[in-house]
């Protein structure tokens, strides 16, 4: 069956909360074989956990708040929204066609400061106005592979149907035992527009990751067939949690709130940092492709090296930190950072001088914030350069600063009778001449050959 996707409408609240006044959610443990935990027990006999009718007994249901005027619920008191897409589709023919929306939401869980993937789906009505026939038996999320794995539901309105049961398993209603499968969540409902049940409720999975990405057929519809029909499926692509041990490749975007994550990597492509603070404690390469930003209130802290590629975009309304080293360009280069910048006291920043040519022979990084200095600075002087006095390198330009780097080191000198000086109001780095010191045996020659010029001169009186 053909899938074709209509409209994609793509929301973010960033930093909201969504408050409820029921306790924290709870969500069960999925198991990973028969006779092991799971499904709220100590020893649960199937792969599959079950729900049932009355919610208040549901062991999968997560409570909300109390229902609004509006007849709507809010979401459970511990979830906030970070992400959500609505995407509407089509697919099939005839008495298989389908019209549907299908939501996919990201949260924050307070409790765990993890992610929580949500999932609703509506059946409405068909293009072409006859009575839609669509029928939703399972709903398949991929990509939870190497993640722990915990699952419920909510309603978010009193028409929502309960979710049936829900597992670690790609075996579909109808496609004979569950055999566990940790890449896939599933959840069987029956939502079905001609027997009155075209909303599903919001069915939730929270893991231990705190980053999430978009990946191809993250989501799966899938009508069983247990009535004689075809099993039917629909494709979407949706949100999926990551490690980001690969890094981030070109055209992918990552979000992450908190986390640390300990690997080296490249960044090709977009990351946002959506909450709190973020640590990196490998070595990052932001090449050409990199956008990095920051929403307000967050901080993401570099504390291995990092070196900021030409065309890297860094920005947002947050914060930049490095500790364990900064380079800008590609040898060298000039680069631009906006939000605030603080280079820590165990940072060495460094620069490499080639000639006069900012960004060409020098490198240079602007700053459109706070720059907070500290650490060394490093200078590199490359390309045999070796200094002229009078030479001039405006090598950090900022809206504002404050603190001043602890030293300044040369990894290789400039030549005889040179030396440098940096205006840390202006960021500009001079070469200016300085009187030779005389090594020890010039001034003992020097001073033996004064004193000889004094004797004849007391003996031509």
């Amino acid at each position: 069956m053909k899938t074709v996707n209509i409209t994609s409408l793509l929301a973010a609240v960033f930093g909201s909360f969504l408050v409820a006044s029921e306790a924290s959610a709870a969500f069960v443990d999925l198991p990973t074989a028969r006779n092991t935990p799971g499904c709220g027990r100590a020893n649960s006999v199937l792969i599959r956990c079950g729900g049932v009718a009355n919610s208040t007994n549901d062991p999968l249901y997560i409570p909300t708040g109390t229902l609004k005027a509006d007849g709507t619920y809010n979401f459970p008191s511990s979830l906030s929204l970070i992400n959500q897409v609505d995407t509407n589709f089509l697919s099939g023919s005839g008495a298989t066609y389908y019209s549907g929306k299908f939501s996919d939401y990201v949260f924050i869980d307070s409790t765990t400061n993890s992610v929580v993937i949500g999932s609703r789906l509506f059946f409405g009505t068909r293009p072409d106005g006859l009575r839609n026939v669509a029928e939703a038996n399972d709903i398949f999320r991929y990509g939870y592979s190497g993640f722990s794995v915990q699952a419920g539901w909510t309603r978010l309105s009193d028409s929502d149907l309960r979710l049936y049961s829900v597992a670690s398993s790609n075996k579909g209603l109808g496609q004979g035992a569950d055999v566990y499968d940790p890449n896939v969540v599933d959840f069987r409902s029956d939502i079905n527009a001609s027997e009155g049940n075209p909303l599903s409720g919001l069915y939730l999975i929270r893991t231990n990751a705190t980053a999430f990405k978009v990946i191809n057929n993250a989501i799966e519809i899938r009508q069983g067939g247990e009535e004689g029909q075809s099993v039917l499926s629909v494709k979407l692509s949706g949100y999926a949690p990551t490690k980001l041990e690969a890094g981030i490749l070109s055209g992918e975007k990552i979000n992450t709130y908190g986390g640390t994550y300990a690997n080296d990597m490249n960044i090709s492509g977009g990351l946002n940092v959506s909450y709190g603070n973020t640590q990196f404690n490998g070595a990052v390469v932001a090449n050409s492709s990199a956008v990095i930003t920051t929403t307000p209130q967050t901080k993401v802290t570099f504390n291995g090296e990092f070196n900021q590629r030409v065309g890297a975009q860094l920005g947002g309304g947050g914060v930049f930190e490095f500790n364990g080293g900064y380079s800008a360009g590609n040898s060298p280069g000039a680069v631009t950072i906006d939000g605030d910048v603080v280079f820590g006291t165990a940072n060495e920043t460094l620069v490499e001088i080639g000639g006069l040519i900012q960004g060409t022979d020098y490198d240079h990084l602007t700053v459109n914030g706070n720059l907070t200095f500290g650490g060394i600075l490093k200078l590199s002087f490359i390309n045999g350069y070796s200094g002229n006095a009078g030479d001039s390198f405006d090598l950090f330009d900022f809206t504002s600063s404050s603190g001043a780097f602890a030293q300044i080191v040369a990894l290789n000198p400039l030549q005889n009778g040179l030396s440098w000086n940096y205006d840390a109001t202006s960021g500009v780095l001079s070469v200016i001449s300085v009187t030779p010191v005389p090594e020890p045996s010039e001034l003992g020659m020097l001073l033996c050959g004064l004193g000889l010029a004094g004797l004849m001169a007391r003996r031509k009186k």
